[in-house]
């Protein structure tokens, strides 16, 4: 819980200078009652059921002013099993992220923090919350602060310097903790410059990692240019030379960077953004496509980059876990490419919402699996060369009454992981309903199914579960 003590006070100091805001503390009390009939997630005939009692208390911190935003969700989740007493447990949530203005309109700090929980490896069952008993969940605890510097040059341009301290720490046995530092200079045309507009940027960033791992620097120089042919269509144009010294397997991690591309905006509610170019992996690919209606709204994602598990987790903070079935950022110590697709619609009716989501995550390692052998174990430590994880999920939550409300989830995932020649399926449903018995008392009641398959490593299990639930706010 450090990290989220050293995110507390810090929103606590940034506050102080930032003028008159409105705080607001709100308490809550979540109690539920769970059957789960497979509570270890076990092959078909070693299943074993049990109750579980949850007492979480919880608060929520918002302040709001006009140089302040803060909002900070905390939650203790204590669990207590009839049959498996000694695995009673207690686990910590929190969601935080703040904003300050400390120097008007000049000097900014940005800070965001999360503590949560999610699979560590896709050779485990997959549990999709906290109350099953398995070894393969970790506690993901990330912190960011990042103070930056703004300064406008009348029409002519716009610069920002930033530098963000961020960490990430588990309790996952072999994962390491890192520590980055990460500084970025940018100078962006204003408005002066109605046609082609212009951008420079620079880049340093290491990451130093506990255990054996090695540090990595990065460094990157890049110039873009965008010329505005009509007011909603223009092309872009990135080049740049990047630098990195983690020690590669493959192509050396230096070299030139160049793209093409353009963004297009039909309409208000429509805007596409694309580009094809080349790195020091390869060829490299990018898009952004956004489509709304006055019901629906449309994405299509891609992109490819060189990151790690430690860095996903930052790029991601708040949000470790994911409450629909998604692709899960695999642990691994490695250095990887990483290629993903996903499209995702919302439709709003007046008591009806639908959520769709597809995606296609590939990942590829880029530097020795021997950095994974505190992690997954001599046997194992190729687990995370390459992995690719295919699927989907969907969601329709429906409004039954004024305090009623319907919710359904389901969700479908293949993972492949060639290294050791493995295809899993996880297949997931959960049916809820949600009542508002008064101002600040809810109750839900849930049913959740869980299937996993596959032929060589776990074998195959089932799980139904049943909860019920109280939600207070005080």
């Amino acid at each position: 819980m450090l990290p989220s003590v050293l995110f507390a006070i810090a929103a606590l100091l940034l506050a102080q200078p930032a003028g008159a805001a409105e705080w607001l503390l709100k308490l809550s009390m979540n109690l539920a009652e769970a059957y789960s009939d497979n509570i270890r997630m076990a092959p078909r005939g070693r299943e074993q059921g049990d109750w579980v009692s949850q007492v979480s208390p919880g608060l929520i911190l918002t302040a709001t002013g006009p140089k302040l935003k803060l909002n900070a969700r905390y939650q203790i989740q204590n669990q207590f099993y009839l049959v498996n007493s000694a695995q009673n447990s207690t686990k910590h949530q929190l969601n935080a992220d703040v904003h300050t203005e400390l120097v008007n309109d000049q000097l900014f700090m940005d800070g965001n923090a999360s503590v949560g929980q999610q699979s560590i490896s896709a050779l485990a069952p997959q549990a999709m919350n906290n109350i099953n008993i398995t070894a393969n969940r970790a506690d993901v605890m990330t912190l960011s602060v990042s103070p930056y510097l703004r300064h406008r040059f009348e029409d002519l341009a716009s610069s920002e310097v930033r530098y963000t301290q961020a960490a990430v720490n588990t309790n996952a046995a072999g994962l390491a903790n890192t520590q980055t530092g990460h500084l970025a200079l940018k100078l962006d045309s204003g408005d002066a410059f109605k046609t082609l507009g212009w951008g420079l940027n620079y880049s340093q960033q290491q990451s130093v990692y506990s255990n054996y791992v090695q540090a990595i620097n990065n460094v990157s120089y890049k110039g873009n240019l965008s010329y505005r042919i009509t007011p909603r269509f223009a092309l872009n144009a990135v080049a740049g030379y990047e630098k990195s010294d983690y020690i590669s397997t493959g192509l050396a991690p230096v070299g030139a960077i160049y793209s093409a591309g353009f963004s297009w905006a039909p309409g208000e509610r429509t805007s596409i953004d694309a580009s094809a170019g080349q790195r020091y992996f390869g060829s490299n690919y990018s898009l952004n496509a956004k489509h709304r209606t006055r019901r629906t709204t449309w994405n299509i994602n891609y992109s490819e980059d060189i990151t790690t598990t430690q860095a996903q987790f930052l790029a991601n903070t708040g949000a470790p876990g994911q409450p629909l079935p998604g692709p899960v950022n695999l642990l691994s110590n490695q250095v990887f490419l990483q290629k993903r697709l996903q499209t995702s619609a919302t439709l709003n009716g007046k008591r009806n919402t639908l959520n769709f989501t597809l995606f296609d995550a590939l990942r590829n390692a880029q530097t020795a699996q021997a950095q994974n052998l505190a992690l997954f174990g001599a046997a194992n430590q190729a687990l995370g060369n390459n992995s690719k994880q295919l699927g989907g999920n969907a969601s329709w939550s429906s409004k039954i009454s004024p305090h009623t409300t319907s919710n359904l989830a389901l969700g479908y995932t293949v993972t492949n992981l060639p290294a050791v020649g493995v295809t899993s399926y996880d297949r997931n449903l959960r049916l809820g309903i949600t009542t508002q018995l008064q101002t600040k008392l809810s109750s839900l009641i849930e049913w959740r199914y869980n299937r996993h398959n596959d032929s060589q490593i776990i074998g195959n299990y089932q799980e139904n579960a049943l909860s019920a639930s109280l939600f207070m706010q005080f």
